[in-house]
């Protein structure tokens, strides 16, 4: 099943496109609404808006790893510039079911090979490290780690960069929110 919320302001254009797409797509679950505002876009897999309301479901470039949902940007005019990182992929306002159901496959199966390159990168780690993975979540500082797993200051240190490393993260916010997506913790 995917978690779909579509924003568009025509109400007509919003009950036509989820009609059309449940109709290709039992499994699917649509949330439609003519306002974006007060919506999280972590709480869907997909979220589908119009240019006007891009801005209130954009990233956060900081933390990528905890931003589940993909951005399927409706565009109108193909030719209008909008920065690529703001959204997954584009597709015309006008185009037809068939097309709107390839990209949701394509993102789909996006969605799954990010997990995949996660989960072997984790596997990456050795059960030690992983050890230290879990406390740094708990436990603010290396020398707190160390006591707890009778480790020095700076092997946990070491620790943590070698992780960092082979996660390829900069932070343990990341290290959290990669450990979630992986459903770890």
């Amino acid at each position: 099943m995917m978690n779909i919320f579509i924003s568009h302001p025509n109400a007509y254009y919003l009950e036509g496109l989820s009609a059309a797409l449940l109709k290709k797509d039992k499994t699917l679950h649509i949330q439609c609404s003519t306002c974006s505002i007060g919506k999280n876009a972590g709480d869907f897999d997909l979220v589908i808006t119009t240019e006007d309301s891009l801005m209130s479901f954009c990233r956060n470039e900081r933390d990528v790893f905890s931003d589940r949902a993909k951005i399927l940007l409706l565009k109108d005019d193909m030719q209008k510039y909008i920065p690529e990182n703001l959204f997954d992929a584009a597709i015309k306002m006008d185009a037809q079911v068939e097309a709107f159901m390839e990209k949701i496959d394509i993102l789909k199966s996006s969605d799954t090979k990010k997990i995949m390159r996660l989960k072997r990168r984790r596997d990456k780690l050795s059960s030690r490290e992983y050890q230290v993975a879990m406390a740094l979540l708990s436990l603010k500082k290396n020398k707190e780690i160390g006591q707890l797993l009778g480790l020095s200051e700076k092997t946990i240190s070491t620790y943590k960069r070698r992780i960092f490393q082979k996660l390829q993260i900069k932070s343990v916010l990341q290290l959290s929110s990669v450990l979630k997506m992986l459903s770890v913790i």
